[in-house]
């Protein structure tokens, strides 16, 4: 029998275990994660912690909801890359991947691999981790034949499984290799945190860093003009660490054009392969300022695989006359797609927004940018550039 002090023990632990259930249960947001490790871990000195980071980060991204699931492939495989390389995606299907690889940096073909790749299909995507003659050691999610490890499992297939099925699209080559880079040769370069400060209407300073064990003889740089190159350089490197590079455009290039869109990617060579960085854009700020209408609150809402709404809002604090307005619309290379104005005539401030029954049907899995802009007394004032990826 129990005493009473006992029975209360007993009831508060039955109501602490109660409410940590009911908390678990209500609580949004939560994931569960793998039942268990990787199918095969360690296979050919493979080994993946699919419970840890980034598995988990991505896992919890707002497209990660096939994490741990039979359809999570591109989940795994964004993370994996990630993991690879260090560069962050959102790509959602192999097809998506295998379409929007050049905007990474990383080319494609069907060409077996060498070195690291994905091997993209219709409807699935897997790493390449590793060629051995006609055996091909690959990693992925979403395989439903190891509901037990999540639908993850590492295993090595016949080259004739992947290149001989329906639905393979192709590679996307992971170390600039395009499947001639020689076996057994390490290749860890991967750009970060490319970004552009001290931005006017004629200059601008673009900035990556490189991050590398490895030596790099040269690095460069591709500039863009509403998608056409208009300025490519190189210079020696010869640093075997991580480092920043950067340019000043007007004093290493020339003056910009103001209220123009810009582009760049860099590179690195390091045993005689080129890896290209992220592709970044920017506009140019507008050549006069002289109204205090200013657009801001750009987001992108309601997307889908074909559409999407973009919103921004015109702020008007001084009442003047904005006699129309107008957004742009680009793709992945910087081109114009799309552009549209329309009267307005207010004298206050007010959202606009457009969607796909405007501006038409979009690709799958492609990333787009865009920017409104209000007229006053003539001239366009532009919001900062925005950008969205359809699923």
């Amino acid at each position: 029998m129990l005493s009473v002090g006992k029975k209360k023990a007993l009831a508060l632990g039955w109501l602490i275990a109660t409410v940590i259930m009911i908390i678990s249960v209500v609580i949004p947001g939560t994931r569960v994660n793998a039942a268990n490790e990787i199918a095969n871990n360690g296979h050919n000195g493979i080994y993946i912690d699919i419970n840890a980071s980034p598995y988990t980060d991505y896992a919890n991204r707002s497209y990660g909801q096939f994490a741990y699931t039979d359809q999570g492939c591109a989940w795994f495989a964004s993370a994996r890359l990630y993991q690879l390389t260090g560069k962050g995606s959102s790509i959602r299907t192999g097809s998506a991947w295998f379409r929007n690889a050049s905007s990474y940096g990383f080319t494609t073909g069907k060409q077996t691999p060498t070195g690291k790749a994905l091997a993209c299909f219709n409807s699935h995507v897997s790493i390449v981790e590793m060629v051995d003659g006609d055996n091909i050691t690959i990693s992925e999610g979403g395989n439903k034949d190891y509901p037990n490890n999540s639908y993850c499992v590492i295993r090595t297939v016949s080259k004739a499984t992947i290149e001989g099925n329906g639905s393979f699209m192709g590679y996307v080559y992971l170390d600039g290799s395009n499947g001639s880079q020689q076996s057994g040769q390490t290749y860890n370069v991967y750009f970060t945190d490319l970004r552009v400060e001290g931005v006017t209407d004629c200059d601008a300073k673009i900035i990556g860093r490189v991050n590398t064990n490895t030596r790099i003889s040269r690095v460069g740089v591709a500039l863009y003009e509403n998608g056409n190159t208009v300025w490519t350089y190189s210079e020696n490197s010869g640093l075997s660490r991580n480092f920043d590079m950067w340019y000043n455009l007007k004093s290493d290039f020339r003056k910009l054009n103001p209220g123009t869109l810009y582009s760049y990617r860099f590179w690195a060579e390091a045993n005689g392969k080129k890896v290209y960085s992220d592709t970044y854009a920017f506009f140019t700020e507008q050549a006069t300022k002289t109204s205090g209408v200013y657009l801001s609150n750009l987001r992108a809402e309601n997307i889908s695989s074909t559409g999407a709404k973009i919103i921004g809002r015109v702020n008007n604090p001084n009442g003047e006359l904005v006699p129309s307005v107008g957004v742009e619309l680009y793709n992945s290379d910087g081109n114009l797609i799309w552009s549209y104005s329309e009267p307005s005539n207010l004298r206050k401030s007010f959202d606009m927004w457009y969607t796909s029954s405007d501006f038409g049907t979009l690709n799958a899995g492609s990333l787009y940018y865009y920017k409104f802009y209000a007229e006053v007394d003539g001239n366009r004032y532009y919001s900062d550039l925005n950008s969205f990826w359809t699923r």
